[in-house]
């Protein structure tokens, strides 16, 4: 029963970032809700489960999703550096939570950027990129708090 609610959240997840907010964003910025989804999960369940989740996610994400597939890398590496960060904090839980998604977010775009200007050879604008880092990062601390009553709730059962 807990792994169909995870799938169900999964699915609910993705949906929502890549259908809803692609197109109902804040002047074409958007929180990472995979990525905030992936870390919480990470935090608060154990390493092989958390790189399943952020796998599976990052995969349903890149068939939603065109463009460059990225999502399963970025996904999967940021659920292993919140296992290896997890071991070494004595805070609590949502203070680790919040100040890695603080760092995983700009670090995921930063990625992603240097992808489409070196790989790619796309132009990437500077000034739009800083601010997408920005905007970015504070939405997606805005939605830690309302994923992580949805993710607590899944973890407990």
């Amino acid at each position: 029963m807990r792994l169909l609610k995870i799938l169900l959240y999964l699915l609910f997840i993705t949906v929502l970032q890549t259908v809803v907010l692609a197109r109902f964003n804040l002047f074409g910025f958007a929180p990472d809700l995979i990525l905030v989804s992936v870390i919480i999960f990470a935090v608060l369940g154990g390493r092989n489960r958390a790189t399943l989740f952020a796998a599976g996610s990052g995969f349903i994400q890149d068939i939603l999703c065109f463009g460059v597939y990225l999502n399963v890398l970025t996904k999967v590496v940021a659920a292993a550096v919140v296992a290896i960060v997890k071991e070494s904090f004595l805070g609590n839980e949502y203070a680790l939570i919040l100040s890695l998604v603080a760092v995983l977010t700009p670090g995921t775009l930063i990625v992603e950027g240097m992808l489409y200007l070196f790989v790619l050879g796309r132009n990437v604008y500077l000034p739009h990129f800083f601010l997408t880092i920005i905007v970015t990062t504070i939405l997606n601390l805005i939605v830690v708090p309302i994923l992580l009553s949805f993710m607590r709730q899944l973890a407990r059962e």
